[in-house]
Formats: structure tokens, C-alpha cells, sequence
């Protein structure tokens, strides 16, 4: 195992937690298994696949983990240690430029531990947590956005190649399977029911878009908690849009 066996690695992934990574890596490899429940890939035991942080301790899970292996995600970005280490391997590195919202949803049902009775306060707390993170480790070269993974052409341009029907079929029911909305970050400031329409989602009323929805109208409108003229304990009363709109909208001071 290790790095003796880096010849045998044609591709190598960098991503973000929720950037579909993972799915890409199985999809180039074509390692597929019909009976992923929802897609929520565990590639840790794929022989063809190897899933690793690589953030702080990059040649060491390579050097205890990789074995014949032909594709290598990993959350590490140093293009200059990847190359070196896999030197005759195409690189893709991915990060959500767009489409931000859908990432942070993938992460919340991975890596959300409830611990608050507020779902809506929970969900909260983990969406800025996350977002910071993210934009924390944004790269300070172009990588591809995340959202190219969800066209088809764009995917088959980066992997050089056409899909097979195996992995077209992969292709659609991966995405047949993930969150109906484009929620991406507004550029200008808009109400609470202005970012409803603009996302599309007046039918699709959840706890976890009620809390990205606030977490949004808050960040583009200069917003903070201490502004807010409601409190979290009128989360319970949010069992609809018009609900929201009506103790969020416009309910916060200037100072």
C-alpha cells in the first residue's frame, strides 16, 4: 500500500464537504452500486475509490490507505503536493463558486448533530458555521464550480470522455435524487419573499429552507441577531411561508 502504488491513480479530486465529490469520483471510475441509499456514498472500503481528509495528514493516509485505487477525492487543495505525489494524474478540483445553498444542505444531513430543541435555531447555527468555512478555504486560483457537476456536458468535457450508459444512468438518478432548488446567493438585497421566488420554492416549505432563508435576508442586508425585532422562540409559529414573511420581513432595527 501507499505510495508505491501512485502509478496506478489516473485521477485525483479536490472538494468541499457537499460538493459532490464523491459522486464524481464513483462516476469516473465507474464504481457504481445501485443500492446507495440516497446517495449518501461511503467510498472509505471502494477498491477503486479512495476517500480521504488529506487536509493536515496528506501523505500519511496516502501512505497507510492507498492501494490499487484509480481515483483519489480528497478535501485537500495543494496543487503543487498533489501533482507531485501523483504527478501523472489529471486533477479536478471543484468549489462552489454558485449554488452555495444546495452544498450546505448536502452537509447538513451528513454532518448536523441536533443538539438544540429549535430545529430552525440548529439548522441556523450549522448553515453560517459551514458558509464561513467554506468561504474561509476558497482557493485563490479558479477551480470549477460546483455547479458544472450538475451538466452533463460539462462533466464529460472534464473527464475528457463520453459517459457510458452506466454511468448515465448513475449521472441522472444521483441528481433525481438531490435538492430541487437552485438556491444561490443573491448578489443584491431582497426581502424574505422576494428570495422565496427567486429560489423557486413557494411549494416546498421545510424547516432546514426557513432557516437558510433568514440566514440569507440577514447576510445580504447587512443584518445581525441583535437587529431582530423576533426572537427564535417564535420558530414554532413558522409553519408556512407567509408565516416566516410575516414575523421575519422587515421586522429588525437599524442600530
Amino acid at each position: 500500500m501507499g505510495t508505491r502504488n501512485k502509478e496506478n491513480v489516473q485521477l485525483v479530486i479536490s472538494h468541499l464537504e457537499g460538493c459532490s465529490g464523491n459522486f464524481l469520483g464513483y462516476l469516473a471510475a465507474e464504481a457504481m452500486h445501485a443500492d446507495r441509499a440516497a446517495f449518501q456514498i461511503d467510498v472509505a472500503l471502494n477498491k477503486q475509490v479512495l476517500s480521504i481528509n488529506g487536509r493536515t495528514a496528506w501523505l500519511d493516509e496516502i501512505e497507510s490507505q492507498l492501494a490499487l485505487h484509480s481515483v483519489v477525492v480528497t478535501h485537500n487543495y495543494n496543487q503543487t503536493l498533489i501533482q507531485k505525489t501523483f504527478p501523472k494524474a489529471q486533477l479536478i478540483q471543484i468549489y462552489p463558486y454558485t449554488h452555495v445553498g444546495n452544498v450546505l444542505y448536502n452537509i447538513c444531513y451528513k454532518k448536523l448533530n441536533q443538539k438544540l430543541e429549535n430545529a430552525i435555531d440548529n439548522y441556523f447555527l450549522d448553515i453560517g458555521n459551514w458558509f464561513d468555512k467554506i468561504k474561509k478555504e476558497e482557493p485563490d486560483y479558479r477551480c470549477t464550480d460546483f455547479w458544472c457537476l450538475h451538466d452533463k456536458t460539462q462533466i464529460e468535457n472534464l473527464l475528457g470522455t463520453k459517459l457510458s450508459p452506466t454511468q448515465d444512468q448513475f449521472f441522472n438518478q444521483y441528481w433525481k435524487e438531490q435538492l430541487p432548488y437552485e438556491l444561490d446567493m443573491p448578489k443584491q438585497p431582497m426581502t424574505i419573499s422576494e428570495l422565496v421566488n427567486f429560489w423557486k420554492i413557494e411549494n416546498g416549505f421545510s424547516l432546514w429552507l426557513v432557516a437558510w432563508a433568514i440566514f440569507v435576508y440577514e447576510r445580504i442586508n447587512g443584518l445581525k441577531e441583535t437587529n431582530r425585532l423576533w426572537t427564535i422562540n417564535d420558530a414554532p409559529k413558522f409553519d408556512s411561508w407567509n408565516a416566516v414573511i410575516k414575523a421575519v420581513d422587515g421586522c429588525y432595527n437599524s442600530r
